[in-house]
């Protein structure tokens, strides 16, 4: 009951977005990934790989973007505006 009260909307949550051109394939996103939502696709033009994240079990938890040593993802909200993820990230890094 004091759950409805409040908005009766629950926020949806970002969606790790892979930038596949700095993508290197080095798996670490896979590895972090709480719902394995993430999977390393081998063949194409990358010799080892490029990620790719199943949005339907993306929980949007961000540890992908804040592991990636190469920046290659984003976090995507619903409104197609990229998901503010600094705080987390530094927090994560010790810097706060």
């Amino acid at each position: 009951m004091a759950g409805e009260a409040r908005s009766g909307k629950r926020k949806e949550r970002p969606v790790a977005r892979i930038e596949e051109v700095l993508c290197t394939g080095c798996a670490i996103c896979e590895v972090v990934c709480p719902p394995d939502a993430i999977e390393i696709i081998t063949g194409g033009s990358s010799f080892t790989g490029v990620a790719t994240v199943d949005a339907a079990i993306c929980t949007g938890c961000n540890l992908c973007a804040i592991d990636c040593p190469w920046e290659a993802i984003q976090m995507l909200e619903s409104d197609g505006t990229f998901s503010d993820y600094r705080h987390q990230l530094q927090k994560a890094r010790g810097y706060v």
